[in-house]
């Protein structure tokens, strides 16, 4: 129910951005667009999809603390840190100012018209960060497949808007609402993927280090 929530959400915004746009072209009305925008700031459609991020990222913070594998806990910690750091940066543009501060120097890598160096920045800090992230993916893919592919299914949707359809767009290719509709989608699969986890996590009972599959690793006296 909560896939076809978002979905429908999703699908609602996209709509009405197209409706604003159109708006905006034929009658030179403006305001629909301010309001429904989804490459603005401070509209509904960024604040959706940071709300998304974020809680994206507390249910991932709260895996982390209650997961029996070490592995998985790390794994979800640092995807929890980045998805509420893409939730801040959904609505300040941080990326942005990030192109703004580095295009001055020449050696930092970019694509043609000064465009994507944020992309650059936030690459290098997620290949730093897969050699810890990495072995809890693995330990989940062998735990729980299905998790494991939804969070991964999301990832890779919500990265293909944001930084494949952003680079096309740098070459004449690409639009607004592929990229934005992509990237809210990931979220939303991985948000459904995230819940049935805690779910999952919270009702056998495996919690902590000091659980393994719903019973205690210390052996109960007498």
């Amino acid at each position: 129910m909560a896939a076809v929530v978002l979905g429908l959400i999703i699908v609602a915004l996209a709509g009405l951005h197209l409706l604003a746009v159109w708006f905006a072209e034929s009658f030179d009305i403006e305001v629909l667009q301010s309001w429904f925008d989804l490459d603005g700031e401070q509209t509904l459609p960024t604040w959706f999809a940071s709300v998304q991020l974020l809680a994206v990222g507390i249910l991932l913070a709260r895996i982390a603390k209650t997961d029996a594998e070490s592995s998985i806990r790390r794994m979800a910690g640092i995807v929890a840190v980045a998805l509420v750091f893409f939730s801040i940066d959904e609505v300040a543009a941080i990326h942005e100012s990030i192109t703004g501060i580095l295009e001055r120097f020449s050696w930092v890598p970019r694509f043609s018209g000064e465009h994507g160096i944020w992309i650059f920045v936030y690459a290098g800090l997620a290949v730093a960060a897969s050699p810890f992230a990495l072995p809890g993916w693995w330990e989940m893919l062998r735990r729980t497949p299905l998790h494991a592919l939804g969070l991964a299914a999301g990832a890779a949707t919500f990265f293909f808007g944001g930084v494949g359809v952003e680079i096309a767009s740098y070459f004449g290719g690409g639009s607004v609402v592929m990229e934005e509709t992509l990237e809210m989608a990931g979220v939303a699969l991985m948000l459904v993927t995230s819940l049935a986890i805690l779910e999952e996590t919270e009702g056998d009972g495996t919690k902590g280090p000091g659980t393994v599959h719903g019973e205690s690793s210390t052996t109960p006296p007498g």
